[in-house]
């Protein structure tokens, strides 16, 4: 199981509700260049700061860190895959 890359994972939410960094900045009321070093995971983030990110987003945390297994039972193959 591979951690969670949070920078990542809030890029593509990011991405998915059509916001510029800038938006989610101002949103979430952080600066934008915390958001851009956030997505390119060189700093780390405060839990409450996650949460004023994944309130705009419209995400739990738990749905932000749950983890889903897929099997494809005709080749006996397991996937983890994160996210929502």
């Amino acid at each position: 199981m591979e951690p969670v890359k949070v920078g990542e994972r809030i890029r593509n939410l990011r991405l998915a509700s059509d916001l510029t960094q800038e938006e989610l900045a101002e949103r979430a009321d952080l600066a934008k260049s915390f958001i851009s070093q956030l997505e390119r995971d060189q700093v780390s983030i405060a839990v409450d700061n996650l949460l004023q990110i994944l309130t705009v987003l419209n995400i739990t945390p738990a749905e932000f860190f749950r983890e889903e297994v897929r099997e494809i039972p005709a080749e006996g193959i397991v996937i983890l895959a994160t996210g929502p």
